[in-house]
């Protein structure tokens, strides 16, 4: 999907969800190993992007790496593809959404204008 859109997916076996965010441009699966319960063995699925609230705080984020060294071949045919990798979110990403244009001048981060 596109850069800065926001994702859920919630696991068949134990029921609990996740939120992503793409940092980049490019492709995420319709489904994933559980990421929400340690542990659990369960598949999550996607809500493609619209069951999901676009203000909520991201878990994980999807990303174009800057270099394929360290994965597979098969994950290095993937992104040359455009899919993208997952990790754990990043607290910059974390602050970007607190500080979106939307949310900013409720923080206090802009000053009103005159």
């Amino acid at each position: 999907m596109a850069k800065g859109e926001k994702n859920s997916y919630t696991c068949q076996v134990c029921g609990k969800s996740i939120v992503t965010i793409d940092i980049d441009d490019g492709v995420t699966p319709f489904m994933l190993a559980c990421r929400a319960t340690p542990g659990c063995a369960g598949i999550m699925r996607s809500g493609f992007y619209v069951a999901v609230d676009q203000s909520a705080e991201p878990d994980y984020e999807w990303f174009m790496p800057n270099s394929f060294k360290g994965y597979s071949r098969e994950m290095v045919e993937h992104l040359k593809k455009g899919g993208l990798d997952i990790r754990k979110a990043a607290e910059h990403c974390v602050q970007a959404t607190r500080l979106s244009p939307s949310n900013s001048q409720a923080l206090g981060d802009n000053p009103p204008s005159a």
